[in-house]
């Protein structure tokens, strides 16, 4: 097969649509597979990170309850239950409010 040939045959590829459809699905496949090596090491050290936050949240509560248990007098105290109720449904509100501070952090980030 001369030069011309082959030159001509990969033009006449490049300027036919059908010409990339066979390609897509293994170029997609090598990007999904590019993705996930890159990715997935980050993916799994925040979900370690979150895990981590999740432990020690509940590590302090439980030790905020023993402390409470401990301090607080018998005739003083709340039903532990309406007491994690209200701190719950407190956090839940907190949770939903637009925290200037972050929204500062977030805007820097992307500039």
């Amino acid at each position: 097969m001369a030069l011309a040939e082959v030159v001509r045959g990969y033009i006449d590829k490049g300027l036919s649509v059908d010409g990339y459809s066979a390609d897509i699905s293994f170029i997609r496949t090598q990007i999904r597979e590019e993705l996930s090596a890159i990715l997935m090491p980050q993916i799994n050290r925040l979900i370690k990170v979150i895990i981590k936050t999740g432990i020690m949240s509940v590590g302090g509560f439980y030790l905020l309850c023993d402390t409470l248990d401990c301090l607080v007098p018998l005739h003083s105290r709340q039903p532990l239950e309406q007491s994690i109720e209200l701190s719950k449904k407190k956090a839940a509100i907190y949770l939903k409010l637009k925290d200037r501070m972050m929204d500062d952090v977030f805007a820097a980030l992307s500039e």
